[in-house]
């Protein structure tokens, strides 16, 4: 990135240190223009892309609203749905997908937990144990394994504790945000659709 500085020009290093231009070879110059070149261009395109999506959103929208004005019903906003062509030929796929995650109250259920598995290790429950602190593990983002804790679920444990940390898991467990996916889809000679691959990398 360049900048310029009571009309001189600089370039910025990596470290944040500003680096005089004729300092800088001519081939990093070129290499430094190309990328901010594609970026910017990338950019562009994605913004341009959340555009559209926006645009296709709406328009579904109100074609809901034309199919609930006709037959007199109310459609939820959490319901998947699917537009086909009257050819058949193409088909558009809406999907929502609700997000959940943990509250505070995790971690009261840990606690309960950890209570639980102090008492147990001084018993025969050595796999329960083993089970039960895998699931808390972390990732690698620091964050708690929502499969591997929801899973303890199933578990039959016989025991006061465990059914009230479980209880406690189930009411922490609560949706963050909603999200829509759209899908446009191609119907192939096999008769089955495939979706138009928008991913860059990909293409």
């Amino acid at each position: 990135m360049q900048k310029e500085i009571d009309g001189k020009t600089y370039y910025v290093d990596a470290t944040g240190r500003l680096v005089p231009s004729e300092m800088v070879p001519e081939y990093d110059k070129i290499k430094d223009q190309t990328v901010e070149c594609v970026y910017a261009k990338l950019m562009e395109l994605r913004q341009r892309m959340l555009e559209v999506k926006a645009d296709t959103l709406q328009t579904i929208t109100d074609l809901k609203g034309v199919l609930e004005t006709q037959y007199g019903v109310r459609f939820g906003d959490k319901n998947n749905m699917s537009f086909t062509t009257i050819d058949g030929r193409k088909r558009l796929r809406v999907d929502q997908n609700t997000i959940k995650s943990f509250d505070e109250k995790i971690l009261v259920a840990k606690a309960k937990i950890d209570a639980l598995i102090e008492k147990w290790s001084e018993g025969s429950n050595v796999n329960l144990v083993a089970i039960v602190k895998q699931a808390f593990e972390l990732d690698q983002s620091g964050n708690i394994n929502v499969a591997r804790v929801l899973s303890l679920r199933r578990l039959a444990v016989d025991d006061p504790g465990w059914k009230e940390a479980m209880d406690l898991i189930s009411d922490s467990f609560q949706p963050v945000m909603s999200k829509q996916y759209l899908n446009m889809q191609v119907r192939q000679s096999d008769g089955r659709y495939a979706a138009i691959d928008l991913n860059f990398a990909r293409m």
